[in-house]
C-alpha cells in the first residue's frame, strides 16, 4: 500500500491541497432477498466513511432532489435490474458529482459478493469497476477499498492529458501510456487489498441513461400497489413519455400544458388566391332621336386573382391542444369598372373601362389545434370561418347621371376554411409558423345583376363570370404566448410512437 501511494504521492497531494472532491454514493442494489439488509446498512457505512476523507464531499440519495414525486432513495431502489449504473449516473449529473459509487450484493454463502463501480460523471465513464468478496468484519476492509480506488481514479484522472491540446500521434501514445500506467497502479492497489477480482480499469463503457420500457409498464400494471402513473395523474403511454423525459413532474406538466390557459396572439401575412378582385359592368341604351335612356343593365361580381394577405388572430387555449380565435385581416385586390353607351342603330364604339385599388377586409373565427404539444415542431390543423367584405361602387366611381345604372353595394361572402400547417418553438414564449388555408365559398358572392327599360335594346351585353368557389393561400407568421405557465424545458424528447 505504501509503495502505490509513495508512486502517487504527487497526484494525491494536489488533490489535497485543492476543494474536496464532490462524489455521489448511490444506493447499493440488493440482487436477492437475502441481501437486502446488508446493502442498506453498507450503503449508509460507506457514505459516512468516504465523508470523512479530507479529499472528498459526498452527496447521498437522501440529499438528493426529487424526481418529480418520487424521491431520489425510491427512484434508486425501483431501477430496473441491471440499470444500477445508469440510474446512479442520472442522479449524480443532477447533484452536479463529479464521480459517483455505486454497486449491488448479492449474499451468497461465507458472505456477500459485492460488485462496485465508480463512474467518471463528466465524461459519462465508467471509470473502475471490480467485485470483491465481504465477510463478517469486513466493513471498515471494504470502505478504505473503495476510497483509496477513488482517489486513486481522482489522482489518475487529474495527471491525465485532456484534449485542449492538439491531437496528435505523440500526444495519443502520451495519453496512452498515461492511462495505463494508471490502469497498472490501480492493479496494484487490489493486490495489496487481496480478494479483488474482476477489476477493469478506465473502461471504454459509456453509461446511457436507463430506457422505461413497455416490459416496465406491464410490470407496473401486474404489481399489487398503485401504478405509478395513477400516483401522478398520467395516463400509462404518458407516462412511459414522462419515465424516459428526464424530466421533473412540474417540467413534463409545463412541457405538456400547450396551450392551455394562454391568451394566443397570432400575426402573420402571405399569399392568398381567390376572388379577390370586383368587377363591374354596366350598359345602357339610348334613343337618338329623343335622347333618353331605353335600357340600362349592369352587374357586380367576384372575380379570381392574387393578392397579398395580411391577419391577426386573437386565441385562448381550451387544453393542451386546441384554441379559439378570433381574427381580422386584409387582402388587397382590384376593383374593375367598365360602362359602355350604345345609341339605337348605330355602330357601337367600344369604351375603355378604369380599375381602382380596392382592400378586402376579413372577419373570421377559428379553432386551432397542435395535437402533440411536446414536438418541438408541431404540425397544425384548424377549421373556420372567414367573411370577406369587398367595396362596391360608392367606393370607386358612381356611374355618372343619365346613364340609368345602379350603384352597387359591397360585394361580400363566407367561406369555410380548413388549415394544415406546422408551428416550432423559438423560446416559451414565441412560436414561428407556416401554414396552407383552402377555403370553399358556402355563403354571399353572387352576381348583383340589374336589367331596367325596353328588353332587346343593348346588343353588347355579356353575362357575369363564374364566382370562384375555392381560395387557396400560403401564410407565415409568429405567434406570441401570454397567461399561462411556461418554462424552459426541451422538447426533443417525444418522437412519434
Amino acid at each position: 500500500m505504501l509503495s502505490l501511494w509513495l508512486a502517487l504521492g504527487g497526484l494525491v497531494g494536489a488533490q489535497a491541497q485543492s476543494e474536496p472532491t464532490r462524489v455521489f454514493v448511490s444506493e447499493l442494489q440488493p440482487e436477492n432477498n437475502e441481501a437486502g439488509g446488508f446493502a442498506s446498512l453498507m450503503t449508509g457505512y460507506l457514505a459516512g466513511e468516504l465523508d470523512a476523507s479530507e479529499e472528498l464531499s459526498v452527496v447521498t440519495a437522501w440529499e438528493s432532489p426529487d424526481f418529480g414525486e418520487t424521491t431520489a432513495v425510491d427512484y434508486l431502489l425501483s431501477c430496473p435490474p441491471g440499470e444500477a449504473l445508469g440510474c446512479a449516473y442520472v442522479v449524480a449529473d443532477r447533484v452536479d458529482a463529479r464521480y459517483a459509487v455505486t454497486g449491488s450484493v448479492e449474499a451468497v454463502t461465507g458472505g456477500n459478493q459485492v460488485h462496485v463501480s465508480i463512474i467518471d460523471v463528466d465524461d459519462s465513464r465508467e471509470a473502475v469497476a471490480f467485485d470483491v468478496m465481504l465477510g463478517v468484519g469486513d466493513d471498515q476492509r471494504f470502505a478504505q477499498l473503495v476510497e483509496d480506488m477513488l482517489l486513486a481514479v481522482i489522482a489518475g484522472e487529474q495527471g491525465a492529458l485532456t484534449d485542449e491540446r492538439e491531437f496528435t500521434p505523440d500526444t495519443r501514445e502520451a495519453e496512452e501510456a498515461q492511462r495505463e500506467a494508471v490502469a497498472r497502479q490501480l492493479a496494484a492497489l487490489a493486490g495489496e487489498m487481496g480478494e479483488v477480482s474482476d477489476l477493469s480499469a478506465r473502461g471504454e463503457r459509456r453509461i446511457e441513461r436507463p430506457e422505461y420500457t413497455m416490459d416496465d409498464l406491464g410490470q407496473d400494471a401486474a404489481g399489487d400497489a398503485t401504478p405509478p402513473w395513477e400516483l401522478v395523474g398520467m395516463s400509462p403511454n404518458e407516462y412511459l413519455k414522462f419515465k424516459n423525459s428526464g424530466m421533473s413532474v412540474s417540467q413534463w406538466r409545463s412541457a405538456t400544458a400547450g396551450r392551455r390557459g394562454q391568451l394566443l396572439i397570432h400575426a402573420g401575412g402571405g399569399v392568398m388566391r381567390g376572388g379577390l378582385d370586383t368587377q363591374y359592368e354596366g350598359w345602357y341604351a339610348i334613343d337618338p332621336s329623343t335622347q333618353a335612356n331605353l335600357q340600362a343593365q349592369a352587374w357586380q361580381s367576384r372575380t379570381l386573382s392574387t393578392g397579398p394577405v395580411g391577419m391577426a388572430w386573437l386565441g385562448y387555449g381550451l387544453n393542451p391542444f386546441v384554441e379559439v380565435d378570433l381574427g381580422f385581416g386584409v387582402a388587397a385586390g382590384r376593383y374593375d369598372i367598365h360602362i359602355q353607351q350604345e345609341i339605337v342603330g348605330e355602330d357601337v364604339i367600344p369604351r375603355d373601362g378604369q380599375d381602382f385599388p380596392q382592400q378586402n377586409f376579413l372577419l373570421g373565427a377559428r379553432v386551432m389545434g397542435a395535437l402533440v404539444p411536446t414536438w418541438k415542431a408541431r404540425p397544425q390543423v384548424g377549421v373556420g370561418f372567414v367573411y370577406v367584405l369587398g367595396e362596391g361602387t360608392g367606393q370607386n366611381l358612381l356611374p355618372g347621371a343619365g346613364t340609368g345604372l345602379p350603384s352597387f353595394s359591397g360585394s361580400n361572402y363566407g367561406m369555410a376554411q380548413i388549415r394544415l400547417g406546422v408551428e416550432t418553438s423559438l423560446s416559451p414564449r414565441l412560436d414561428i409558423w407556416v401554414a396552407l388555408p383552402v377555403s370553399f365559398l358556402v355563403v354571399g358572392g353572387e352576381p348583383q345583376l340589374y336589367d331596367d327599360g325596353q328588353p332587346g335594346a343593348i346588343r353588347t351585353y355579356e353575362a357575369p363570370p363564374q364566382v370562384p368557389s375555392l381560395t387557396t393561400g400560403v401564410e407565415l407568421g409568429v405567434m406570441v404566448r401570454a397567461l399561462g405557465k411556461v418554462e424552459e424545458v426541451e422538447r426533443d424528447f417525444d418522437l412519434p410512437d
